[in-house]
């Protein structure tokens, strides 16, 4: 659920296999090998520019889990609670198990009812914040399950390190020369203050923080420019 989310990873492997792709080289052994087997046949069957769409089938396939999870505890101890509490006493089992899980299912409660498009797109801050539950559903999950750290340890850890990057990053000043309304596109004009510090190429994306309206949301835009704009004057 993390991972098709992480833009940086998924980012550096498309380009491993464009790059491979293109020239059947890289810069070092290692990239070489990453390159081929993320361009041939990684990147042939699996689409990583369909991240979202992944994150969503990933998104419905814990929620259908999780339903028949929680309905077959109950039912289990429903039907057999003497010695349902005897096997799970057995494997460590202290009480808690019941408060995680709930806690869990009142956190995704927020996070799937919030994530429908009509909500999204008729309130974005709602999807937002809602969707920032996903920290007590980890957290929690954590604890419900003993091992789970096992499972979580690289999604969670590339995740957080790509949030680092982004607040790091997110700092950086631009400043906005023009807005237009091109049906049904809004394109927007800004140059970086430090051209130095900002690379880029024609049909990559960018996002953009407003603070003057949320201090907290970032938009997705595509960069319509091309590479050598910045040298240009003007």
């Amino acid at each position: 659920i993390v991972m098709p989310v992480t833009k940086l990873l998924l980012a550096r492997l498309n380009n491993f296999g464009k790059s491979y792709s293109r020239r059947n080289v890289s810069s070092s052994v290692m990239g070489q090998f990453f390159a081929k087997w993320f361009a041939h046949p990684f990147t042939r069957y699996v689409p990583l520019s369909k991240n979202v769409e992944f994150h969503k089938i990933v998104g419905v396939t814990i929620f259908i889990f999780a339903f028949f999870h929680t309905l077959f505890h109950f039912a289990n101890y429903y039907l057999s609670s003497v010695g349902t509490l005897f096997f799970f006493t057995k494997f460590g089992w202290s009480g808690t198990t019941f408060l995680t899980g709930f806690i869990i299912c009142f956190s995704m409660q927020f996070i799937y009812t919030a994530a429908t498009v009509r909500v999204k797109n008729a309130m974005y801050e709602c999807f937002f914040y809602a969707h920032h539950w996903f920290m007590v559903f980890f957290f929690f999950l954590l604890l419900h399950g003993p091992i789970f750290w096992c499972w979580s340890l690289i999604p969670l850890t590339l995740y957080i390190v790509e949030r680092t990057l982004q607040v790091m990053r997110g700092g950086r000043a631009f400043v906005v020369t023009r807005v237009e309304w091109v049906k049904p596109v809004m394109a927007i004009k800004i140059c970086p203050l430090d051209k130095t510090a900002f690379d880029f190429r024609e049909g990559q994306y960018l996002y953009l923080n407003c603070p003057y309206i949320n201090t907290y949301e970032w938009h997705p835009f595509t960069i319509s420019s091309a590479r050598g704009d910045l040298s240009i004057p003007g």
